[in-house]
């Protein structure tokens, strides 16, 4: 199989069960705050924020690790996988113990309390069921990993909408994601032991060491990521209340969905990026050109129509309890470029071994968005969480770009983006006059509209329209 078609490979599949995935997560979203309101959305949001902050100490870094190594040398296979889960046995119940502790001595009510107890089980279920999708994903069967994925998320869907149907509240909502990734742990070990080498609890001490200290730049990476996306909630809850706490969630939650989606589409090309900084340099500029292409005219639309469509949105969607939402999700919405992008120049940094440099970047930011947090927030609310994300996300894209300029190559941005700029402009008035209509409608025909005015201003050349006839031939 080639190149261009291992990477489509990979990408149609992601793409195609991803989508299954966040619908999923998206009818959880409508589902929870026309149940239990702002303020009962407000708790469960603080419950998911507060324990995967401490997501960092199940993993480690050893996921991104993994796939980079296993896709280089695949006889490593029996002994990173071997060892990783000896390590996240170790792991698990440090942190288990931890968000306890911490939990007990924050004071929050029992239902709190018992919900972050389950969410912390159920994290650590999904940190083991990593351990077998990182050797999937080095081996480039993506399928497997994100059928497990879609399959445990749909079964907490359907027991959440379940449990909120008769009544229940926070804490068995928590209880349905526990049982959907315990469900998608044995469904891992499943295909795993029917397709590679039945796991042995044998550990190697020096190995084990070494590979902690590999993987932990890509650990930091992932806990300053966390921090972006969950300190300002948890602060929000502590300091002005669980409805606040709630408005400025559903927003987060929705651009959450969305660069989730797109990082699929990086998260697909690592392996093959990796092997190509082995073999060969000029084939992974290349790729690294085209994809971030791809990438910027998927994104570019996204915040020009849900801009326009805002007010509707978030009122018919989530009733108008979130009336506030709506001016945190026409600021935060423009994130989506930024830090989709950031995460594909992330994506490509650990692919040419400069994970440090990402670490570096994230940590100075994550240091300065919460200083910011702690400073804007209890003046002026949740307005000063988005003051202090914009500037952080910002500026990592920034120089995330620079770094990737400087050890891999340039990008011709402006080339790359005007034609994308044209069509937005034009789908954005496009939507100001025809506000009236449905807003899925209008939504879905602006997007149809941008890329017809795309192709029109021959933003795709002949290697594109091969690419595209390829992929819907994959997808038929």
């Amino acid at each position: 199989m080639g190149v261009i078609e291992r990477v489509s490979k990979n990408i149609v599949s992601l793409i195609t069960i991803e989508i299954v995935s966040q619908l999923s997560l998206l009818i959880l979203a409508l589902i929870i705050p026309r149940y239990l309101g702002d303020t009962g959305f407000g708790q469960y949001s603080f419950v998911i924020s507060f324990t995967v902050l401490f997501s960092i100490f199940l993993d480690l870094g050893l996921r991104s690790l993994t796939i980079r190594e296993v896709s280089r040398v695949e006889s490593t296979t029996e002994k990173y996988l071997n060892n990783i889960l000896i390590i996240k046995l170790i792991s698990s119940i440090v942190t288990f113990v931890s968000i306890l502790v911490i939990i007990n001595i924050w004071r929050y009510s029992k239902v709190i309390q018992i919900a972050v107890f389950i969410m912390s089980l159920s994290l650590i279920l999904n940190s083991f069921s990593d351990a077998f999708r990182s050797i999937f994903y080095a081996f480039e069967k993506m399928e497997y990993g994100t059928l497990t994925i879609t399959a445990g998320k749909v079964i907490t869907t359907i027991l959440a909408c379940i449990f909120l149907f008769f009544g229940y509240g926070v804490g068995e909502v928590v209880f349905a994601f526990l049982i959907g990734n315990a469900f998608a742990l044995s469904l891992n070990y499943t295909i795993y032991i029917k397709n590679f080498p039945k796991p042995k609890f044998d550990i190697d001490l020096n190995f084990c060491r070494r590979a902690i200290m590999m993987a932990l730049p890509f650990g930091l990476a992932i806990a300053f990521n966390n921090i972006f996306f969950n300190f300002d909630i948890v602060i929000i809850s502590r300091v002005i209340g669980d409805a606040a706490a709630g408005w400025y969630s559903m927003p987060r939650y929705i651009l959450g969905v969305l660069i989730t989606f797109f990082y699929t589409i990086s998260f697909a090309i690592f392996p093959t990026f990796s092997k190509f900084y082995n073999s060969s340099e000029e084939s992974l500029k290349y790729a690294y050109k085209k994809t971030f292409k791809y990438i910027l005219i998927l994104i570019a639309p996204i915040p020009f129509i849900l801009y326009g469509l805002a007010d509707n949105l978030i009122l018919v969607l989530f009733t108008d309890e979130f009336a506030n939402s709506i001016f945190v999700f026409k600021i935060l919405i423009w994130l989506i470029i930024p830090i989709t992008l950031a995460r594909y120049l992330e994506m490509i940094l650990a692919s040419i071994d400069k994970q440090e440099i990402v670490t570096y970047i994230l940590g100075i930011f994550a240091l300065l968005n919460i200083a910011l947090d702690l400073v804007l927030i209890p003046t002026l609310g949740y307005t000063g969480a988005i003051i202090a994300t914009m500037i952080a996300q910002s500026g990592i894209f920034a120089i995330d770009l620079y770094f990737v300029s400087k050890y891999l190559c340039k990008l011709p941005l402006f080339s790359f983006g005007w034609r994308s700029l044209i069509a937005c402009g034009f789908i954005g008035a496009f939507i100001y006059y025809f506000q009236e209509i449905n807003f899925f409608v209008l939504g879905f025909a602006a997007l149809i509209l941008y890329f017809i005015l795309f192709a029109c201003m021959k933003g795709f050349d002949r290697e594109d329209w091969d690419l595209i006839r390829h992929l819907l031939k994959r997808g038929a």
